[in-house]
This record gives C-alpha cells, structure tokens and sequence, in this order.
C-alpha cells in the first residue's frame, strides 16, 4: 500500500462516522478557495436558519443567487 492509498483510507475513517452523524460531505466543485468555504452550503445555511436577514439581503448580490444544496 503506497503512502497516497494510506491517505485516503485515513480520510474516509474519518469522514464516514461525521457524515454518519449528519455532516454532508461538500461538492468540491463548490469549493470557493478565497473564501475557504463551501459558498453554496453556506448562503444554504444562513437562507434556512435565518430567514429575516437572507430576506434583507440585496437581491442584486451575486451571491445572492448562488443555489444552496
């Protein structure tokens, strides 16, 4: 087994029981590195849990539109 193979069986002992547990594992195309965030996830978030500010945000932002998943 090469160093890489052992990489990735470490990463999913981790990831498997935190997704088991409710964390959804982020699309890495949605990945937005200068933000080091998952921008869809996060609007997603602030749009379910806080319902009254996602509505006073300007409709022009881009960000705005982005779709949450």
């Amino acid at each position: 087994m090469n160093a890489d193979t052992k990489e990735a069986a470490c990463q999913q002992e981790v990831i498997d029981p935190v997704c088991d547990g409710g964390w959804r594992l982020g699309d890495p195309a949605s990945y937005t590195h200068e933000r080091a965030l998952y921008t869809p996830d996060c609007f997603g978030y602030v749009k379910t849990t806080q319902p009254k500010c996602w509505q006073k945000s300007p409709s022009s932002s881009p960000a705005a539109n982005v779709n949450s998943t």
